[in-house]
């Protein structure tokens, strides 16, 4: 689950399940790579602060398989 959306200054992050092996990697709408984390806790929260504003692509790969999101910051 990724809240809010649309999202300003951070992201929260939460799984349920198994949570190893998480990566997170935001991309712009142009498939740059523009933040990109590892996933250790349940709950994450992700600085997107430094984000301008835009629509970007979510993707959070595990050893499951990979799960796209849409995410919309706005200021």
């Amino acid at each position: 689950n990724i809240h809010p959306n649309p999202a300003s200054s951070s992201l929260q992050v939460t799984f349920s399940g198994n949570i190893q092996n998480i990566t997170l990697q935001i991309t712009d709408m142009l498939g740059n790579t523009v933040k990109q984390s590892i996933i250790y806790n349940p709950t994450s929260i992700i600085d997107i602060s430094d984000l301008s504003e835009g629509v970007y692509n979510i993707s959070i790969s595990t050893n499951g398989g990979v799960v796209n999101k849409r995410l919309v910051i706005v200021r």
